[in-house]
């Protein structure tokens, strides 16, 4: 009777510790696979991390590692990229009969997104007509990234030789007008130099004589004034003649590409 009794207790013991572990391993396995998932995630492998999410947003994990876990889910499914694959001829028909494989795992051509981790991929499509490599860059969040692959021959025309370049012409400007433009510059230069000895000429007449002074003494300033007035107008004049000139009539070099070289043409206008 004392043993039947002992092997009850031991008995029921056993059967209140085993739920107890069994709930210490699963807290344990979600808390794990968060972490996991975590890590892949930083790491680039969204698509493993996602399985990890996956597993620690179940209902026996504890509620706050299923709500963290529910809500990195949602995250990464707005972040994992997909593309879909399309074969198509020459005319344009779509070609359905061709094997596919994406990173050299087996696909479909059937028009459904495969998703992928973000990165470079290889598109391979092989069949009767020959194999067709793609290279491709996924973004995160990029969604249903078509990639076209078309079969067929190239053209074997013989390339059309490119028009020949039109000749390069450059502007310069005419020599006259450098010419007119120097004495439009020496006329300013002068009509400077007489401007300053009238005004010091009428400085000392105002110092000493002024306002009675005779026409003998105001004579040469009013002769330098008269002189600043004509080579100003002529060197203003002179410089706009020279702008217009140069505007209106420059002279042209012209370089047009021949075999072996280039030909050059001078147009001069004086």
């Amino acid at each position: 009777m004392r043993r039947a009794l002992l092997s009850a207790c031991a008995v029921a013991v056993a059967v209140s510790i085993a739920p107890t572990a069994a709930a210490e391993d699963t807290v344990r396995s979600c808390i794990d696979a968060s972490t996991k998932g975590q890590t892949l995630r930083q790491a680039g492998h969204l698509l493993a991390a996602r399985q990890q999410m996956i597993t620690c947003s179940q209902d026996a994990c504890p509620a706050v590692v299923r709500s963290h876990c529910t809500r990195w889910l949602a995250e990464l499914d707005n972040r994992i990229p997909s593309l879909v694959v399309r074969a198509q001829d020459a005319a344009g028909v779509d070609i359905v009969d061709a094997r596919v494989t994406i990173d050299g795992k087996p696909g479909k051509l059937d028009g459904r997104a495969v998703q992928l981790d973000p990165g470079e991929h290889v598109v391979a499509v092989e069949g009767d007509r020959g194999r067709r490599d793609e290279r491709v860059i996924l973004v995160e969040g990029e969604a249903s990234r078509l990639v076209m692959v078309r079969f067929g021959e190239a053209s074997r025309l013989a390339p059309t030789a490119s028009p020949a370049p039109p000749p390069e012409r450059a502007r310069r400007i005419p020599v006259g007008a450098w010419v007119l433009g120097g004495l439009g510059v020496a006329a300013l230069g002068g009509a400077t130099y007489f401007g300053l000895a009238a005004n010091s000429q009428l400085s000392d007449l105002n110092a000493s004589c002024s306002p009675h002074c005779t026409d003998a003494q105001t004579q040469p300033g009013r002769t330098d004034a008269l002189v600043f007035d004509v080579l100003l107008g002529a060197g203003a004049a002179a410089l706009g003649g020279a702008l217009v000139w140069a505007l209106a009539f420059p002279s042209t070099v012209e370089v047009t590409p021949v075999a072996r070289g280039a030909m050059s043409t001078v147009t001069l206008r004086f």
